[in-house]
């Protein structure tokens, strides 16, 4: 792709300010929780069915998606960042990809946009069933083998989002959107893009990394950090290039065993040494 470097270097400065805001933002709002009672429930309001691919509240395909996920036991976590994503302007087609039945009902109740993951990988490998399975409850981020296949699950179910037409920007659930990104990175849903975009609008992938020094970005030893994240469903269907990546990304973290399963390295391997894509 070209300037590669320019467009990896603009990310990286976009995203360190979003994240540095997000870091305030993020521990205040963590202290605010949302109530499941009854009363909460009549802010739902139930999705119309339509004839895209994943209901009514959301767009159908070809179509940009700001996205994150989680289970229910990051319900704090993804309650901070849909807080967030709604008071973007303009308005976002943001939602949440729901690991478990219980944080897809939780978000019911917010009267929040969801994606259960079971739903979107119905019909998968058996890899898939037995990743659910190994989530089970509590909280996947002190437990490797789960935070593993939570792993496995987000870059699958990115690959699906992308064969069935959409972009995907994808964020960790403990890091918030302050403003609209996608002038930087190129939406479907037009508008004017951002002056010093440079040829981001152009790339497949994008991906932040976790140097702090942007003149070191791209060297051999900077890691590419999963926490944000873009791919873009190539014209014509079936998700192209970015959804290659995504697979390769998803069997390369199923098939990584501890202490190195975790989803930045092997993100990071997909690009060290370069995939063909």
């Amino acid at each position: 792709m070209p300037g590669s470097r320019s467009r990896s270097l603009s990310l990286a400065l976009l995203l360190s300010l979003l994240l540095a805001l997000a870091a305030l933002h993020a521990a205040v709002r963590a202290l605010r929780s949302r109530s499941s009672t009854a009363t909460a429930t009549t802010a739902f309001t139930a999705p119309r069915e339509t004839a895209g691919p994943l209901g009514g509240r959301f767009p159908a395909p070809p179509a940009s998606l700001t996205l994150t996920f989680g289970t229910v036991g990051l319900k704090d976590f993804v309650s901070n960042w849909l807080w967030h994503a709604a008071r973007v302007r303009p308005r976002l087609s943001y939602g949440v990809i729901a690991l478990d039945d219980e944080l897809r009902r939780l978000c019911d109740v917010w009267g929040e946009p969801a994606i259960s993951a079971r739903r979107l990988l119905a019909g998968g490998p058996a890899s898939v069933d037995a990743a659910f399975a190994a989530l089970g409850g509590g909280y996947v981020r002190d437990e490797r083998g789960k935070f593993k296949q939570l792993g496995y699950l987000k870059a699958l179910a990115t690959a699906r989002l992308l064969e069935l037409g959409f972009d995907v920007l994808l964020s960790d659930a403990d890091a918030v959107w302050l403003g609209d990104p996608w002038p930087w990175i190129g939406s479907r849903a037009g508008g004017q893009p951002s002056a010093d975009a440079g040829d981001l609008p152009l790339a497949d992938v994008l991906a932040s990394n976790d140097m702090p020094d942007l003149r070191r970005d791209g060297q051999p030893d900077s890691v590419y950090n999963s926490g944000v994240a873009f791919f873009r469903a190539s014209p014509g269907g079936r998700g192209g290039r970015a959804r290659r990546f995504a697979l390769e990304w998803a069997n390369r973290t199923l098939a990584t065993v501890p202490p190195r399963a975790r989803r930045q390295p092997c993100m990071h391997v997909n690009t060290r040494p370069r995939v063909r894509l």
